[in-house]
C-alpha cells in the first residue's frame, strides 16, 4: 500500500469514528444524556451556559443549595434541544416526591426545561436488554438495530421492511416475550432515498466496463454461497472495502436483489483491502444471511474498488461476477 493511500485510510477511519460519536448516549447514574452536535449556531451560548448543570445532573449531583436530587426511579433522560436548552424528563410521580420536587424547582429556577414522560431510563434499558437476549428472534422479525431514544422516551427499533405487516410481526414477538409494546417505536432501517441510491449503484455497476480486474477460473456455487477468483491484470494496487451487493436480471435490466427482513443494507466493517498488480485471489461470499435462498435465475455479484489514491470524485472500478442458478 502506498504511503498516500495508507494516510487516506487513516483519515477516513478518523472521520468515521468521529461520526459514530456524533450522538453521545451516556449511561449515567440511571439517566440518559443525549447531546447532538448539529444544533444551530444560536444554540452554542445556551449549551455553554447549561453545560455545568448538565454535567452535575449527569452525575446525579445537586445543582442547588438544598442538596436535593431527583430520585433515579423518576428520571427519564437528559438532552439538549436544537436551541441548546437543557431538558430533563421525569415521571409525573417525581412532582409528588418531596426531594425530587425540590430539585425540580431548583432546575426550573435556572431555566432548565422539565418534561413529563411515561417511562424511566431503567425501564427502557430493561427493554433493550430483553431485546438483546432474543437477538435472533428480533432479527427474524425484521430488525438488526435498536437503541434508546431519549427525546422520544421510547426504545427505537429500526425495521426492514418498514410496513404495517412487519410492524405487526414485531409487535407479536414483543407480546410473546412479555415486552411492553408501548415502550417501542419504529423507524425505517432503509429509507426511500437509500433504496434509490442502491438502485442507482446497481445500474451504474451493470453499465460499467472493466477489463482490468477480471474473473479467472471456474465459479463454484452452493445453495448459500459463491466461490470465484479474480485477477488484477494491471501493475497497480486495486483497493476495495468489505462492502458488496447483488443484483438479479429481469426484463432486460439489472435490479437490486431484495433483502431479507432485518438484513437491510448489511453490516460492514471498516476495512481497506488490496489486490496487488498481477495477483490472483480466491473469494467466497455467502448470501443467505442477506438474501435467503435464491430461486432459479440470473444473478450478479458486485464489488466497487479503485486504483491509486482515493478521492471524493473517484471513478470506481466495479468487479462484476455474473452467474446462473438452475432449477433443482
Amino acid at each position: 500500500m502506498t504511503k498516500k493511500a495508507f494516510s487516506l485510510f487513516i483519515l477516513i477511519l478518523t472521520l468515521l469514528l468521529l461520526t459514530s460519536c456524533a450522538y453521545n448516549n451516556y449511561s449515567i447514574a440511571g439517566a440518559e444524556y443525549d447531546e447532538s452536535p448539529y444544533g444551530n449556531l444560536e444554540s452554542i451560548p445556551n449549551k455553554l451556559h447549561f453545560n455545568i448543570y448538565a454535567d452535575k445532573i449527569y452525575n446525579n449531583q445537586p445543582i442547588g443549595s438544598s442538596g436535593k436530587v431527583i430520585a433515579l426511579e423518576y428520571i427519564g433522560g437528559i438532552y439538549f434541544t436544537e436551541e441548546g436548552m437543557l431538558t430533563v424528563t421525569v415521571l409525573d410521580a417525581a412532582f409528588d416526591h418531596y426531594e425530587s420536587a425540590v430539585a425540580i424547582n431548583e432546575m426550573v429556577e435556572r431555566g432548565i426545561i422539565i418534561r413529563s414522560v411515561e417511562f424511566t431510563y431503567q425501564q427502557l434499558m430493561a427493554t433493550i436488554d430483553a431485546l438483546n437476549e432474543i437477538f435472533e428472534n428480533v432479527h427474524d422479525a425484521g430488525s438488526r438495530s435498536w437503541g434508546l431514544g431519549t427525546i422520544e422516551n421510547r426504545v427505537i427499533v429500526w425495521l426492514y421492511p418498514y410496513t404495517s405487516e412487519q410492524k405487526a410481526i414485531f409487535k407479536n414477538l414483543l407480546f410473546e416475550h412479555l415486552i411492553n409494546c408501548s415502550m417501542v417505536t419504529f423507524r425505517p432501517a432503509v429509507t426511500q432515498e437509500m433504496s434509490e441510491e442502491r438502485a442507482a449503484f446497481i445500474t451504474s455497476a451493470a453499465q460499467s466496463l472493466n477489463n482490468q480486474i477480471v474473473l479467472t477460473g471456474e465459479i463454484e456455487l452452493s445453495p448459500t454461497d459463491i466461490v470465484f477468483s479474480l485477477e488484477n491484470l494491471t501493475d497497480f494496487y486495486f483497493y476495495y472495502g468489505s462492502f458488496w451487493d447483488m443484483a438479479y436480471y429481469l426484463n432486460g435490466q439489472w435490479l437490486p436483489l431484495p433483502h431479507l427482513p432485518g438484513a437491510g443494507g448489511g453490516s460492514w466493517t471498516l476495512e481497506l483491502r488490496v489486490l496487488q498488480g498481477g495477483a490472483t485471489r480466491q473469494y467466497r461470499k455467502s448470501w443467505d444471511w442477506r438474501f435467503g435462498d435464491l430461486p432459479a435465475g440470473r444473478y450478479m455479484f458486485i464489488r466497487p474498488g479503485w486504483f491509486g489514491d482515493w478521492s471524493p470524485n473517484q471513478d470506481y472500478i466495479y468487479v462484476l461476477v455474473e452467474f446462473f442458478i438452475e432449477e433443482s
